[in-house]
């Protein structure tokens, strides 16, 4: 069975008093409700900005971010050194088409002899 959630009733007589400010505002001085919508906006980016940077920021540990850093240095190294060591180890070799023939994998299918001697002579007149 589904539940359905209900606003708590604070909740909606605050948000239904909200919405009659804003409703009351915006047909008696539209100019005050522009300038209204705007401040909050901008307050709201305002606190989530200062709460970002202060709180939530200093959740990641700085450390994770360092070793994280040091390892993709590694990896990039590890990986110089590999190219570099293919690149000296690999000579150009002169390939010979008949030792290329004979590299290649046998068939995987073969002959059965069956029983010629077995059979039978026709008669001759």
């Amino acid at each position: 069975m589904i539940k359905k959630r209900r606003l708590s009733p604070f909740l909606l007589i605050t948000l239904t008093l909200a919405i009659l400010g804003l409703a009351n505002t915006l047909f008696a001085n539209p100019s005050q409700w522009v300038k209204n919508i705007l401040l909050f906006i901008i307050s709201a980016i305002i606190v989530y900005s200062l709460v970002y940077f202060f709180i939530i920021r200093k959740r990641h540990n700085k450390d994770e971010l360092e070793k994280y850093r040091q390892a993709v240095k590694q990896s990039k190294m590890r990986q110089k050194k590999r190219q570099q060591s293919q690149i000296s180890k690999v000579k150009p070799k002169r390939v010979n088409p008949l030792s290329k023939r004979k590299t290649t994998n046998p068939p995987h299918l073969r002959v059965i002899d069956g029983k010629k001697a077995s059979k039978k002579r026709p008669m001759s007149l």
